[in-house]
């Protein structure tokens, strides 16, 4: 029995991501975007890269840590049961 991959990319607006990111001391750590325009583009394209894959997305701006876990836990649940139910 073949138990199929899952995918999460998790994503949130370009604005919080970039407050967040500028709050940490490392900042935004990247050698290839260094302004806001150039970070909403690269969102923009692993966003439709993500659901080009079937990626499941979860959005962190939306909910808490604790619920982002327990999606990614039900979707890992539900994936397997589906599996199992064949």
């Amino acid at each position: 029995m073949r138990i199929p991959d899952i995918a999460f990319a998790l994503i949130c607006n370009p604005e919080a991501s970039w407050q967040r990111a500028h709050q940490r001391t490392r900042r935004l750590d990247s050698k290839v975007i260094d302004t806001f325009k150039d970070h909403d583009a690269s969102i923009s394209r692993f966003e439709r890269f993500a659901m080009k894959h079937g990626w499941r997305i979860l959005r962190s701006d939306t909910v808490s840590a604790d619920e982002l876990s327990q999606i990614a836990v039900e979707a890992i649940q539900t994936s397997l049961r589906n599996v199992y139910k064949d």
